[in-house]
């Protein structure tokens, strides 16, 4: 497949094919946005596109050695994931020596979720960040105009009380039905890169610890990618890779600053906001609750959450998920109400139950169980 790049005046158009549904753009009006001066950006796109139509790019354009390697890197990593024998390769046409920033300007990817709301109240100091980056084609499509101004209004408020510049990145390039759960972080990695030549470090958010990541893959933020993102043109910072949930959610409280800016609802994705009902709205509650910290007012419902967590834990397609075991498992340590604990613990178990590496052994165990050869 051969992709060609056309930029004017904040649009850039990734065109590989006569079929409108395989063109795709990146675009941002924000004044400090420049013209790329190489097109890393299009390289980790590209790389998304190979990884969905399983075949080699060539990428009409110049991309740096660091960004080649990168993606590079990551067509093997997806072939190892996919168990299969081809990794499908991004092969620019002009690989040029790293090209440095012209500016200073140091943005962090910003969705007011728990991770990247830690990520700027642990490395604002260290690595001074001037600006916000938000994605409009992330969890709100283009279309979703409403739900994308609600996330867009508390990236404001947050970089109003920290001092940054919220700057838009747009893109429909999950036009194309790629995976999500698996390329999301290519996507976030040529918005980054999109910013411009006068950037000289971008930041991102990491959703687990090193540990989590392998026991939740597959799943595309884990360390090895998010290790792998980086251009030629600036220095990436991949934040927390070190610290659990609750540990940010700890450190957001006692920051104090942003507590009532978070989203991390996953129930309204077009709408926005945080329902206070579903897995993700419950289980930060958690986390908000376990010593005796109050929860800030964001949610809509605040139910009684060990009553929440075991209506929770009878929906099937909330207990599959490969994460549900991981979010409940962590907050163990640090819950003191009975009730609570034994709540969590059996959303656990209910979703180890879906999981598909426990299968057999739960398969065994309950048939030990029905001969009576274990005691409850």
């Amino acid at each position: 497949m051969d992709i060609t790049v056309k930029y004017k005046k904040g649009r850039a158009d990734l065109i590989f094919g006569k079929d409108p549904a395989k063109r795709v753009y990146f675009q941002c009006a924000h004044p400090d946005h420049r013209a790329p001066v190489v097109w890393d950006f299009a390289a980790f796109a590209a790389q998304v596109i190979a990884q969905n139509f399983e075949t080699d790019v060539t990428l009409h354009a110049a991309v740096t050695q660091t960004a080649t390697q990168n993606c590079g890197y990551l067509s093997e990593f997806h072939r190892m994931a996919r168990n299969e024998d081809t990794a499908y390769r991004v092969r620019p046409t002009t690989i040029v020596p790293d090209q440095p920033a012209t500016g200073d300007i140091k943005a962090l990817c910003l969705s007011t979720g728990i991770d990247s709301t830690y990520a700027l109240v642990s490395k604002q100091a260290e690595i001074e960040f001037t600006h916000a980056m938000v994605v409009h084609g992330a969890d709100y499509r283009p279309s979703h105009k409403v739900g994308f101004q609600t996330l867009l209004n508390r990236v404001t408020a947050m970089s109003d009380i920290a001092g940054l510049k919220p700057v838009v990145v747009k893109t429909n390039l999950r036009r194309i039905g790629f995976d999500w759960r698996m390329h999301h972080i290519g996507q976030l990695a040529a918005c980054m890169h999109f910013l411009g030549p006068q950037f000289s470090d971008v930041a991102f958010a990491a959703d687990k610890t090193i540990a989590q990541d392998l026991i939740r893959f597959p799943w595309g933020n884990n360390f090895a990618i998010g290790t792998h993102v980086g251009s030629g043109t600036n220095t990436t910072h991949y934040i927390g890779k070190d610290t659990t949930r609750y540990h940010k959610v700890k450190a957001i409280q006692k920051d104090a600053r942003f507590l009532n800016h978070i989203g991390v609802c996953a129930a309204q994705k077009e709408q926005g906001g945080n329902c206070g009902v579903c897995s993700k709205c419950v289980m930060t509650r958690v986390a908000f609750e376990c010593g005796g910290m109050p929860c800030p007012p964001i949610f809509k419902a605040m139910p009684d959450l060990a009553k929440q967590i075991t209506a929770l834990s009878k929906q099937r397609s909330v207990v599959k998920s490969r994460g549900a075991p991981i979010r409940a498992g962590e907050m163990l340590p640090y819950i003191t109400d009975p009730e609570l604990r034994a709540a969590v613990i059996a959303f656990r178990d209910a979703s180890l139950q879906t999981q598909r590496p426990y299968a057999i052994a739960n398969l065994f165990y309950a048939l030990r169980k029905r001969l009576g050869m274990v005691r409850d």
